[in-house]
């Protein structure tokens, strides 16, 4: 089992199943027509090295990540964030 390098809880799969008309679309491992789409986790970059799990990706890593292009931004002179 992975273990996310931020909270250290496991990382647990993402999960799909195919629809006519949207193709692939998440679902919970419970339905019928679920299958594993992913379970390697996401890049945990530029919080920490390593993988991490979907709620620390939610809360912290995209938080980071805009912040740094917030700040290239400002420091460019493309834009003034208030």
């Amino acid at each position: 089992m992975k273990i996310c390098v931020i909270c250290e809880s496991p990382i647990t799969p993402d999960y799909g199943k195919k629809d006519k008309k949207l193709g692939l679309v998440r679902c919970s491992s419970t339905d019928p027509d679920a299958f594993m789409v992913w379970d390697n986790g996401n890049n945990a970059q530029p919080v920490a090295n390593g993988r991490c799990c979907n709620d620390c990706r939610d809360t912290h890593v995209r938080d980071a990540r805009v912040a740094i292009i917030e700040q290239e931004m400002i420091e460019a002179g493309d834009v003034t964030i208030h």
